[in-house]
């Protein structure tokens, strides 16, 4: 009996340090896969931002009214708001400079800097997005992609008494549905113009036209500057993206 007992403490002996040594690989296998995940966030954060820096400096170069399309990754981590997650600046610094480009992820900032100044901001939520980066000539913008548009500015040459209208065409360009907010901003009296629709309208992946009509009298010559900014905005993501239309109507005499 005395053998049988001292086989069985030592079965339990043994059973007991290889349980020890199962739990432990466990913890350390959970713990180095923990590690690769963070270092994994902090990876797809930074190429985010090398991919959105280069492609801001190459629409720069490009000129007014170069566009391109950029996938970046908001990782698991990423601490929101407008003085950590940030495009242009940090929103706790007004006086800082106007290209930065930053990702934070568990309170480490991965930051980028552009060769020009940006205006634009990212999504709102953890996930893989489309960005357009667009240049503005003297700046980038870079938004959420939601929408494309046929053309990136209006412009009309007309004569004095005459109506004339044009259009541009608008197509999502996301999965989900997308409602689009047009924004005029024209501060002219002595010459009329109007678009349709004028309020807020649905995407179509199919194409929507906003048309611009515009009317001038008899005392109406030169230029006339404005821009249209379209708010679009994702209804399942809450992202938006803006797009400025500048509009020129030349009235010649």
């Amino acid at each position: 009996m005395a053998r049988f007992g001292q086989a069985a403490a030592e079965l339990i002996i043994i059973l007991g340090v290889a349980l020890v040594i199962v739990v432990l690989f466990f913890v350390l296998s959970a713990n180095m896969l923990t590690g690769a995940r963070v270092q994994q966030n902090y990876d797809d954060a930074h190429a985010s931002v090398t991919a959105l820096v280069e492609a801001a400096d190459s629409v720069y170069s490009q000129g007014e009214g170069a566009v391109r399309k950029v996938a970046i990754t908001l990782p698991s981590g990423t601490v929101f708001g407008g003085n950590t997650t940030f495009i242009g600046r940090p929103s706790d610094q007004p006086l800082a400079s106007q290209n930065g480009i930053s990702i934070n992820v568990n309170g480490t900032a991965l930051f980028g800097q552009t060769q020009t100044s940006l205006v634009g901001q990212f999504p709102s939520a953890v996930g893989k997005y489309s960005m357009r980066v667009t240049s503005r000539g003297a700046y980038v913008e870079i938004y959420p992609y939601l929408v494309d548009v046929d053309k990136y500015s209006v412009t009309m040459v007309m004569a004095q008494n005459e109506t004339r209208s044009t259009s541009l065409t608008l197509t999502r360009s996301s999965g989900e549905e997308v409602t689009v907010q047009p924004t005029m901003n024209w501060g002219f009296s002595s010459i009329n113009l109007t678009t349709d629709p004028s309020g807020n309208f649905s995407a179509s992946q199919y194409g929507s036209q906003i048309t611009f009509t515009v009317s001038s009298g008899n005392a109406t010559a030169g230029m006339y500057n404005s821009q249209m900014t379209l708010t679009a905005t994702g209804a399942t993501s809450g992202t938006t993206e803006t797009i400025n239309i500048p509009i020129s109507v030349n009235v010649r005499t």
